[in-house]
């Protein structure tokens, strides 16, 4: 099952995040910004996996868990 973070009355596109080593752990954000607090990971590192121009998964901060992000059409 899928944690889904309500919107906050924008338009912004639905981020899936996936939780490589626990995929009962994925969540939907409806903002950037609330994934960023969620992880408190960097903005702009999080962007550039969203458009393609990083590959592999995104490591929180402190190394331990890996993420994948994907624009969903929820």
């Amino acid at each position: 099952m899928l944690n889904i973070l309500s919107p906050g009355g924008t338009k912004a596109k639905a981020i899936l995040a996936e939780f490589i080593e626990d995929l009962s752990k994925n969540m939907i954000f409806y903002s950037l910004n609330s994934l960023v607090k969620h992880l408190k990971g960097d903005r702009y590192v999080i962007i550039e996996y969203l458009k393609g121009n990083k590959s592999g998964y995104y490591v929180s901060p402190g190394g331990i868990r890996k993420w994948k992000f994907t624009y969903t059409s929820d």
